[in-house]
């Protein structure tokens, strides 16, 4: 008999999964991906991430490949949503366009980014696996639709399923060896497992089969889960001896300034002067002291005293000082460039280094295709110029040490930062405004920057306008956090990480490999179930 997907009528947990037509699978895939929500940040409720894919790969089964891909993308509308619902607040909230307006545009995005689950689902039901199949073609198959919805018309990867693990301390340890792909493959993998116990045709997969998979599923969280437990502790006694360097003694300055209140012209000497005393509540000698994302939101150049000021402070804490700024490059007295940037004042007038932000928010910092775009587009952020992009990924090297800079929207993307570990940054640091989103926005936007620390064995500080302003040690552990929406300044001693992780020094082709080998192997167990029931139905 053929172990290929089945019409039986599926049922979950007791509950057919079936109705008078396809309006019935519809609807409930749009409710899964709602209930996988919920797994995300603030949330992280798991289990119920986990039960909502397995109730994808019910709905899908044996159906043409058209009925599922559209369950695939209502699911993904569903999950991509309500996941980026944040956006309202920027797009209604400030950026004034009319709610229905707003809607539109989200549910707009959440239909761009349901085309990948679309995909999946789609794919998989076109190639009708046997059940033995799912555990290795579903992994492969969403980890592969999440890596190209990292670089497609520059990459959108917010919401990857892997960051529901990312405050489970002993599993998420395993991000040091395949990034946070791999717990999206571990999510997928234990979805499929839990499909595999429910599997609705009992003869098709017989109970022994399902208990081997199922018990699988334990062991490999539990393997996951021992190596972190074994990373953390290993870790922990090296960190504490010093062993990869002198810890870094780092400032947090959270201005708290209010949203509509940050580009007012009126109030740009008082923000400014507000983080210098914010600065000087310090305790000297501090190595590096962050000020958040355009800090200055003014043009340095055009108040040299401040810059003066800002030296000046840079040596009464015997370090550095790194804050944001807005840059703008002229010719002939014309604005030619602006770049949202990172200036590290020394101490030593004249000696600032800057990195300039190279991956720039779509609508946001920049309208694509402007060119080509009909009307006067505007972006959702203040001035009417776009941002230029900066030269790329790069370390700021000074006395205090090489620093991997990152601006808001750059700490999503787990390549890029991976390359600043490889050039030999030490340490990472990310500002932020996340001032202009939603409360989810902020607990997402802080996994991601946790992930980045884990995946590269480096400490990450972090400093957001409005928060959450956090500093992570090289295992994802916070370090010093803190309050939202108050205006503070706090220091604390920063380890060194060892860096050169698995995740930092395997190419990014590696891992494309694993997971396209693992999805060839469930190939060929689909070739074998053919075969198999081609035998059967000759004999």
């Amino acid at each position: 008999m053929s172990e290929s997907l089945s019409p039986t009528p599926p049922r979950f947990l007791g509950l057919p999964l079936h109705g008078s037509g396809p309006g019935w699978r519809l609807g409930a895939a749009f409710v899964a991906g709602s209930l996988a929500v919920r797994g995300l940040p603030p949330h992280q409720e798991i289990p119920g991430l986990v039960v909502a894919f397995a109730a994808l790969l019910l709905l899908i089964q044996g159906v043409g490949w058209r009925l599922a891909a559209a369950c695939g993308f209502l699911f993904g509308l569903a999950y991509f949503s309500f996941g980026c619902s944040w956006l309202l607040t920027s797009l209604h909230g400030y950026g004034l366009l009319p709610l229905p307006v707003a809607l539109a545009m989200l549910i707009g995005l959440g239909a761009v980014l349901a085309l990948y689950p679309a995909l999946f689902a789609g794919l998989l039901a076109r190639l009708q696996p046997p059940p033995s199949a799912l555990p290795l073609l579903v992994p492969a198959l969403w980890v592969l639709s999440e890596e190209l919805r990292a670089v497609l018309f520059t990459g959108f990867p917010w919401n990857q399923v892997g960051y529901a693990w990312h405050d489970l301390p002993w599993v998420v340890q395993s991000a040091d060896l395949g990034g946070v792909g791999l717990l999206s493959g571990l999510t997928l993998f234990l979805a499929a497992c839990l499909t595999l116990l429910v599997w609705p045709d009992r003869r098709a997969f017989p109970l022994r089969q399902r208990v081997i998979w199922g018990l699988t599923g334990v062991l490999l969280l539990g393997a996951l889960a021992g190596y972190g437990r074994w990373r953390l502790a290993d870790l922990e006694e090296k960190l504490s001896r010093q062993t990869f360097g002198k810890p870094v003694m780092t400032a947090l300055v959270q201005g708290a300034i209010p949203q509509h209140d940050k580009w007012n012209s009126e109030f740009g000497g008082d923000h400014f002067r507000l983080h210098l005393e914010l600065t000087k509540s310090l305790k000297p000698p501090v190595d590096l002291t962050i000020w958040g994302e355009t800090a200055l939101a003014f043009q340095p150049e055009y108040y040299p005293s401040r810059l003066d000021q800002l030296d000046e402070m840079a040596r009464w804490l015997k370090g550095g000082l790194l804050t944001g700024a807005p840059m703008v490059q002229y010719v002939n007295r014309k604005p030619y460039a602006v770049y949202n940037s990172l200036l590290l004042f020394t101490g030593t007038p004249g000696d600032t280094p800057r990195y300039d932000k190279h991956h720039l928010v779509p609508f946001g910092e920049y309208i694509p295709l402007r060119r080509w775009a009909f009307g006067d587009f505007k972006k959702f952020t203040h001035g009417t110029k776009d941002f230029s992009p900066g030269p790329g990924p790069r370390v700021v090297s000074w006395a205090g040490g090489n620093l991997g800079p990152l601006i808001c929207y750059e700490a999503i993307f787990p390549e890029e930062v991976r390359h600043l570990a490889l050039q030999g940054a030490q340490f990472l640091v990310h500002v932020t405004n996340d001032a202009w989103f939603g409360p989810s926005a902020k607990e997402q936007h802080l996994a991601m920057a946790r992930l980045r620390a884990i995946e590269n064995r480096l400490s990450l500080a972090r400093v957001a306008n409005t928060g959450i302003s956090v500093v992570f040690d090289p295992l994802g552990r916070v370090i010093l956090e803190l309050p939202q929406e108050v205006r503070l300044a706090r220091q604390v001693s920063m380890p060194i990480g060892p860096g050169h992780s698995l995740f930092v020094t395997m190419p990014e082709w590696g891992r494309l490999l694993f997971w396209s080998l693992l999805g060839v192997l469930g190939l060929l167990q689909v070739w074998r179930g053919r075969k198999r029931g081609s035998i059967a139905s000759r004999s």
